[in-house]
C-alpha cells in the first residue's frame, strides 16, 4: 500500500505466477479498474497515517510559527533582559570634556550604577557638582566623572611644586612605563596641579593636609592639567549623596568596549 498523503492507493494484486511482480509487459495489460482509492476514514481504527517530526507535511503556517517562536526566543528574551537591567540596575552615561584622559574620552558612553555602592580607592565615578556652571545651561550644576582619591577619614595633601599627592603621609606612586605615566597604579595624561590660589579647596593651596569628613570622598581627574576636581572650591570634599554612580562598563565606541 503506498502512501500518497490522505490518499492511499492499493496496488493491484500479485500474479499467479509465484507471488511475484508482473513484469514490464504484463503491467502494461494492468487495468485502470484494479486501482482501488482509500480514503483514511476507510481504515481501520489505529491504522490513522502520523506525520513524522521532522516531515514538512505540518500545515505551513504552523511550521511558520514554530520557526517564529524559535527565533524570537533566542533574540528577544536576551534584549528583555539587558533592557530590564539597564532600567533597574545600570544607567547610561556620556563623558563629556577631557579630564579623564588618557582613560576616558569624550562622548564615549559608559554604564555606571550606584547599587550597594561602597566607595574605593581608584574607582572612578559620576558625581553632581552642584557649584560647578554648566556650560550647557549656563546655571550651576553639572554631573562631572573623576577617580577616588580619598575616602572619609583619609588625610590628603598636595605638593603643587613637586606634583605629588600624599594620601595619609604617603606619596602616590609615580612611575613611567611604556611611554606612560602613571599614578597609583593607573594612567595618568598630566601632573599639573596649577589652579589659582583663590580657587584651591580649604588648605590644600598652603601645602596644608585636609582631613576627607565622613561621608565624603576626594576625587581627581586624570588630566589634571584641565580636571575641575576636588582641588577646586567649586568641588571639595563630594558628599556621597552626590555620587550618581561607579562607572563599570564602556559601552561606545564598540572597539574600546570593556569593563573600566
Amino acid at each position: 500500500m503506498k502512501n500518497n498523503g490522505d490518499i492511499f492507493v492499493k496496488s493491484p494484486p500479485a500474479s499467479d505466477n509465484g507471488g511475484d511482480t508482473p513484469d514490464d509487459a504484463d503491467r502494461s495489460d494492468v487495468s485502470s479498474e484494479t486501482i482501488q482509492v482509500v480514503t483514511t476514514d476507510d481504515l481501520p481504527s489505529g491504522n490513522t497515517p502520523l506525520y513524522a517530526e521532522d516531515d514538512f507535511t505540518l500545515p505551513r503556517i504552523e511550521y511558520i510559527l514554530q520557526n517564529l517562536t524559535d527565533w524570537l526566543g533566542v533574540v528577544l528574551v536576551p534584549f528583555i533582559c539587558v533592557t530590564l537591567a539597564f532600567v533597574f540596575l545600570f544607567r547610561e552615561t556620556v563623558v563629556s570634556g577631557d579630564s579623564m584622559l588618557p582613560t576616558l574620552e569624550d562622548k564615549q558612553m559608559l554604564a555606571i550604577s550606584d547599587l550597594f555602592y561602597d566607595p574605593a580607592y581608584n574607582d572612578i565615578v559620576v558625581v553632581w557638582a552642584e557649584d560647578v556652571m554648566n556650560s550647557r545651561t549656563g546655571t550651576r550644576g553639572e554631573p562631572i566623572i573623576k577617580r577616588v582619591v580619598g575616602v572619609a577619614g583619609d588625610r590628603i595633601r598636595i605638593d603643587f611644586k613637586e606634583e605629588v599627592v600624599y594620601r595619609n603621609g604617603v606619596a602616590l606612586k609615580k612611575e613611567f612605563l611604556d611611554g606612560s605615566w602613571y599614578e597609583d597604579g593607573h594612567l595618568v595624561r598630566d601632573f599639573h596641579y596649577g589652579i589659582a590660589d583663590n580657587q584651591i579647596y580649604g588648605t590644600l593651596f598652603e601645602g596644608g593636609e585636609e582631613i576627607i569628613p565622613e561621608g565624603c570622598i576626594f576625587v581627581l581627574g586624570d588630566n589634571r592639567g584641565v580636571s575641575k576636581d576636588s582641588r577646586s572650591v567649586e568641588v571639595g570634599m563630594v558628599d556621597m549623596r552626590m555620587v550618581v554612580g561607579k562607572a563599570l562598563f564602556r559601552i561606545r565606541p564598540f572597539d574600546k568596549m570593556g569593563i573600566l
